[in-house]
């Protein structure tokens, strides 16, 4: 239940993302944010989409790293040199 309550909410979040673009007025970036933030911690296998893109192991990751309720959501541990862009 509780799965599908953050894929439903993510899904909201999405299109309000997609609202977003065709009206400028409304932001899009944080509820694009937010609904892959809902979605990964809803489901495993997005999780894993999530961070096998080039744009999360270049950018995202590090912001991950540095923010301990997104490394639990995002299943990301420190090691030792992940620091070296922070």
């Amino acid at each position: 239940m509780k799965k599908a309550i953050k894929l439903l909410f993510s899904g909201i979040f999405l299109l309000l993302g997609l609202i977003g673009l065709a009206i400028p007025v409304i932001p899009q970036v944080p509820f694009f944010v937010i609904s892959a933030v809902l979605a990964a911690s809803a489901s495993e296998r997005i999780r894993d989409k999530i961070k096998s893109t080039g744009i999360y192991k270049k950018t995202i990751r590090n912001a991950v790293l540095k923010n301990e309720a997104l490394s639990k959501v995002f299943d990301e541990k420190k090691e030792y040199g992940d620091d070296k862009n922070c």
